[in-house]
This record gives C-alpha cells, structure tokens and sequence, in this order.
C-alpha cells in the first residue's frame, strides 16, 4: 500500500510539469501580431527574414527584427543564438531566412511593455542572396526629362514675374 501511494503522489506531481510543458504553435508572423493578446504567455514557431542587423539590447542579447507576408515582430535572444544569422535583408540583399522558436509578450515588462518574443530557439533554414540591381535606361530618361521641363516651367514663370515686377 505504501508503494501505491507513494506512485499517485509521484503521478501528481508530475501531472503539472506535464501541464506546463507545451509543444510550439506554429505559426505565420502576422497571425501572431493579430493574435497577441490570446497567445500572451505561449510558445510559438514561425519562419520569416531577418532584416536590418542585430540591435544590442544589453550586454549578453540582441533584437532581431524578422520579416514575413508584410508582418515584422521584434525578436529578443541572447547574442549567441544569432550569430548564425549572416546575411540580414535590406535594399541591396534578402536576409536569412530564419525559424524562431519563442514564448509571445503581448506587453513585455523588461521591455517597455511593447509587444515582442522572447526566442528559445532560432535556426537558419535558407541562406539570404544578393539582390541584382537593375537600373533601366527608359525609366532614367523620363525622370530626367520631366526634371528638366520642371526646371523650365519654373525660369520661365520667374522671368514672367520679374518683367511684371518692373512693369514691363
């Protein structure tokens, strides 16, 4: 009898640990920022590029911003798990594309009660690229042109101005 009560009492105290422990939902980022206020407090997974660099937060972690379907959230992790991130996606370049693993802050206290997650986990799941730039002649040449007609219009509206001014 001893024996069977002391494996209920191990069974409910496991029974809580069980509880606590959850499995990430996965996720798109802007159904996390739609869906913040419900998943405060959840573990959640999701894919996106990182963008910008990585923002210094204190000492030991960093901010990285990452980017997916027009939706960016703020991403806080210690320093080492971003070093992976090697190429961060901007004007001239596509970042990695990276999958974070991370509980949801709807108004995180450490941090200004902003919305944000705080990583468990991050992988690089594709490398970013080099964007080609591609500059078209056509499109230069009508920039310039309507400059120059604006430029035009504008001499000869002061000329006007100027000869009306001395009565001409």
């Amino acid at each position: 009898m001893p024996a069977l009560l002391a494996t209920a009492a191990l069974l409910v105290g496991l029974v809580p640990a069980a509880a606590v422990a959850q499995e990430a939902l996965p996720m798109r980022i802007p159904e996390v920022v739609a869906r913040a206020a419900e998943l405060d407090g959840q573990q959640v997974v999701f894919e996106g590029e990182a963008i910008g660099e990585a923002l210094r937060a204190d000492e030991d972690s960093v901010w990285v911003n990452v980017l997916a379907s027009g939706a960016a959230i703020g991403v806080w992790m210690p320093r080492e798990m971003a070093r992976p991130i090697e190429r961060w996606g901007g004007y001239r370049q596509t970042g990695d594309t990276v999958r974070v693993t991370g509980v949801v802050n709807l108004a995180c206290d450490r941090h200004g009660g902003d919305l944000d997650v705080h990583a468990t986990s991050l992988e690089v799941v594709e490398r970013g690229t080099k964007r080609a730039e591609t500059v078209r002649l056509r499109d230069g040449l009508v920039g310039a042109a309507g400059f120059a007609l604006a430029a035009a219009a504008l001499a000869v509206a002061r000329r006007r101005s100027v000869r009306e001014s001395e009565g001409e």
